[in-house]
């Protein structure tokens, strides 16, 4: 407390009193009275969490020698000399099976469940992994490479590696998936999900990238070359699937024959060494990047400036503030967390485009149509249709039927192709195509990478800038912030604490599998007191005859006057209102993605 008084008084820096203090408020269980200041208190820290090893390379430029070295503390003094000393890479690692054992203490309620006669047994801890870039700064020439798992039921991300390295070091398959890989086999921990981008995907599967003629995962469609660029047009769906079988043929051929690629697989991936793990639906494409990331970018961008010069026109900019204004005026729930800057479209961040996608998708084709004409209102409200479905309950995708959800497919495929032209096929736009087989494969909250993205997020926090040893850094605030919130309830569920009707958030509206709308009145402990949202069937924008009361789009037709009190375990989504007169459900797997 005497500390704290120092803090009142101004006798201590800011920062450093409320590191201290966020510190001491996490790890309450220390005594008051052995806390020297913050040095101290974060030694105590650093002894519940795994050891952190670490390994460089550093060239000396005068000779041109390079020097290997490993250990718990990188020698800053002897090479501190930045103009003779360039360091060309360093990892920071925790080995999979001391983060196993961080995972069991930070859940000791579920912690029976992994262990067999007192033994804590890593197969029955299944995980998924991914790896990702994130540049350290725009003035350093080097990139931070991570390696991060995710363990079944938790939403807890924890990194497992840190490679800093100079973005034109060769990128060895080797240093990066080996390792873990092997890691893997001697605990016999299962791989459920390898997860990712477009290009850490093709890399780790050892195939052909994005930007070639065998680029799909799901099938053997082989692209054309329009304009000097490799496009996928609608013709190529429908095309033979690939399956583990043909996969491993496919390798096969390409080791005997010496060929560059077989179907666009280049060679053997580490990932064929772990037992039960499939090629194919096991690394689906990761819908953060393909629908928002990607398509609804794109689309956006072919309707507003479609030849990427000069400035938008005066009934361009018109029709961007109209869409600005009636997006402002739909109030989300706190899952999405951050709001989207509709002045700055150009630059949105994938929960951007998907907040505003899933919320005010008709301003969204009507500015396509009116800026357009055409079939480009048609093109986003299947668009928006599809997506809907994919992210709702199961049982409507079910009665659909996989042949009606095909025919929906190839009449979007078509509608953009015709829009914008063959040139503007993009993979993605071939990729989004397989979708009923990527739901197959998981839920989208199971096989997207956003969890992953927002800790990336908190990673670029996490260093300052000047340091070598950003890695280690890195790992030890983010193994911080876990203890921190140890405890936590880790499964997915909605949250019914806060329904106040804020300037920008509403979390009153909330809906059940059956599209069911209901408005809370208030909050108990295992209840809700709502009134039921009378609704009726939506007429779908440009005759486009879609089922939209299956994909959670109503038109709004009042309350009921009665209040009843429901579980709050009924309810596995929330709903927004758009302008006062449509509903839209917002089931989990876009709450929770």
């Amino acid at each position: 407390m005497a500390f704290l008084q120092i803090y009142a008084t101004g006798g201590v820096k800011k920062t450093t009193a409320a590191k201290f203090w966020e510190l001491h408020r996490s790890f309450g269980t220390f005594d008051d009275r052995e806390m020297k200041g913050f040095p101290t208190l974060l030694k105590r820290v650093r002894k519940r969490l795994p050891n952190i090893n670490m390994s460089w390379r550093v060239k000396d430029i005068t000779t041109g020698h390079v020097h290997t070295g490993s250990g718990a503390i990188f020698p800053e003094r002897r090479f501190k000399d930045k103009n003779r000393f360039v360091l060309l890479e360093m990892w920071s690692r925790i080995t999979l099976k001391e983060l196993m054992k961080l995972h069991v203490q930070l859940h000791p309620g579920k912690s029976q469940q992994w262990f067999r006669d007192g033994v804590m047994q890593p197969e029955l801890m299944p995980l998924r992994f991914t790896c990702d870039g994130i540049p350290c700064g725009k003035s350093t020439p080097d990139s931070l490479h991570v390696t991060a798992v995710r363990f079944r039921g938790c939403k807890n991300v924890y990194i497992l590696e840190t490679r800093i390295a100079r973005r034109k070091e060769p990128k060895l398959l080797e240093d990066f998936l080996t390792p873990f890989v092997e890691a893997c086999l001697s605990l016999k921990a299962p791989v459920e999900k390898f997860l990712g981008d477009a290009p850490i995907r093709s890399f780790y599967k050892c195939m052909k990238g994005h930007a070639g003629y065998y680029s799909c995962e799901v099938c053997e469609a082989r692209g054309t070359c329009v304009n000097k660029k490799v496009c996928y047009p609608s013709s190529t769906m429908g095309e033979p699937l690939r399956t583990m079988a043909k996969w491993t043929e496919a390798v096969e051929e390409q080791e005997t024959m010496g060929v560059d690629n077989v179907y666009g697989i280049t060679g053997k991936s580490p990932l064929l060494r772990l037992p039960g793990f499939d090629m194919v639906s096991d690394s689906p494409s990761d819908p953060l990047h393909r629908d928002f990331l990607g398509i609804t970018k794109n689309m956006w961008r072919l309707c507003v400036n479609p030849n990427k010069q000069g400035n938008m026109s005066a009934r361009t900019q018109s029709m961007v503030s109209k869409v600005s204004k009636v997006y402002a005026s739909v109030r989300l729930p706190h899952e999405f967390s951050h709001r989207a800057r509709p002045v700055d479209m150009a630059n949105f961040k994938s929960h951007e485009w998907k907040s505003l996608l899933m919320t005010s998708f008709p301003i969204i084709a009507d500015a396509g149509q009116e800026l357009r004409g055409g079939h480009c209102g048609v093109m986003w409200t299947l668009f928006v249709f599809l997506l809907r479905i994919y992210n709702g309950p199961e049982q409507y995708m079910q009665e659909l039927g996989e042949a009606r959800l095909r025919d929906i497919h190839k009449k979007f495929y078509k509608a953009f192709e015709s829009e914008f032209g063959e040139g503007a096929c993009s993979f993605n736009l071939h990729a989004f195509s397989h979708m009923i087989e990527n739901r197959q494969f998981g839920r989208q909250h199971d096989i997207s990478t956003e969890s992953f993205e927002s800790a990336y997020g908190m990673i670029q926090l996490s260093y300052a800038p000047g340091t070598r040893c950003i890695g280690k850094q890195i790992l030890e605030r983010m193994l911080i912030r876990l203890l921190k919130y140890q405890g936590h309830y880790c499964e997915y569920r909605l949250k019914f604490e806060q329904f106040k009707q804020e300037n920008r958030y509403d979390d009153s509206i909330v809906t059940d599998d059956n599209w069911n709308f209901f408005k809370v009145k208030s909050v108990n402990k295992d209840t809700l007191k709502v009134v039921k949202i009378h609704k009726r069937k939506w007429v779908s924008l440009f005759d486009t005859d879609l089922p939209f009361d299956k994909a959670g789009v109503f038109q709004f037709n009042g309350y009921s006057d009665e209040e009843i009190i429901l579980p709050k375990t009924q309810f596995t989504g929330k709903g927004v209102m758009y302008e006062k007169r449509i509903l839209m459900g917002l089931y989990w797997d876009l709450l929770f993605s």
